[in-house]
């Protein structure tokens, strides 16, 4: 599933994009939201990261991770954003990025 949120080119109707950005504003705690840019349809990148959030058709979030210029999955899938990054980030921590990702 991870890959093909990876390749998939979805252009989410209004009302899921506002959702979607609804969610992303309410994820995080007051401050510790990360500066999140929109990278395409149904992506977003952390600023100063190698990082990035894909919805998919569900409203599932998935994290991305750049390496060697290519965006891999880094982690399972997750209701919330900030889990789901949270996740990346943890794996990104330990060396582990998308190491165990069901795909």
């Amino acid at each position: 599933a991870a890959l093909a949120v990876l390749d998939e080119a979805w252009v989410p109707d209004p009302e899921d994009l506002g959702r979607a950005r609804a969610r992303l504003g309410e994820a995080w705690e007051a401050g510790e939201r990360p500066a999140l840019r929109s990278s395409g349809p149904a992506r977003w990148t952390v600023a100063g990261a190698e990082l990035q959030l894909r919805l998919d058709r569900d409203g599932r979030w998935w994290p991305y991770r750049k390496e060697r210029g290519r965006w891999v999955p880094a982690g399972p899938a997750d209701d919330d954003p900030a889990g789901a990054l949270a996740g990346a980030e943890d794996g990104a921590a330990d060396g582990m990025s998308g190491v165990g990702v069901a795909v």
